[in-house]
């Protein structure tokens, strides 16, 4: 492994780290920005669908497989398609 790889392995388990402890401390929309702003940062960083998850699973009312208890993990779900197509458009 390229020292390279290590540094930036380094740097996406901080900022997971730090995903984490947003999504316990914060609002919601302050980790759906972090996580955006982390999306421009790595390649290809599908743990904006997990802070998503994570959102839901700790704040959003629990009701048995609804639709509605899952939301905040479809708009990171969508988000991630939609900034995907715009991260190829910007390079």
């Amino acid at each position: 492994m390229s020292k390279d790889r290590n540094n930036e392995l380094w740097r996406r388990i901080a900022t997971d780290a730090c995903l984490v402890a947003a999504v316990c401390w914060f609002p919601w929309w302050v980790s759906l920005i972090l996580s955006v702003s982390a999306f421009f940062y790595f390649e290809e960083f599908i743990e904006l669908v997990c802070v998503g998850l994570m959102i839901d699973t700790l704040y959003a009312p629990h009701q048995a497989f609804s639709f509605f208890s899952y939301q905040y993990f479809f708009l990171a779900l969508v988000l991630y398609f939609i900034l995907s197509l715009a991260k190829r458009q910007l390079r």
